[in-house]
């Protein structure tokens, strides 16, 4: 979470924002537009959720979280 230090200028205010985030895959998965996507998909959240844990956890595992986004060029 980012410190109370981020906040954007706009003219004489500043807007904290330092309680936003990303939302959490629970979140994501219990919005309503997702939902309904993922009927609409035959995507069952059970196994969505346990693919995207088995991912994070190989990433994790093997270091393969990449030190420069994907395209960019490194040094």
């Amino acid at each position: 979470m980012p410190s109370a230090l981020h906040r954007v200028s706009k003219g004489y205010n500043e807007i904290d924002l330092s309680y936003w985030r990303d939302p959490t895959l629970a979140e994501l998965l219990s919005d309503p537009l997702v939902k309904a996507m993922m009927k609409a998909d035959g995507v069952s959240r059970r196994k969505l959720e346990e693919l995207v844990n088995k991912v994070m956890a190989q990433r994790m595992a093997n270091k393969l979280i990449p030190s420069t986004p994907r395209g960019a060029k490194a040094g």
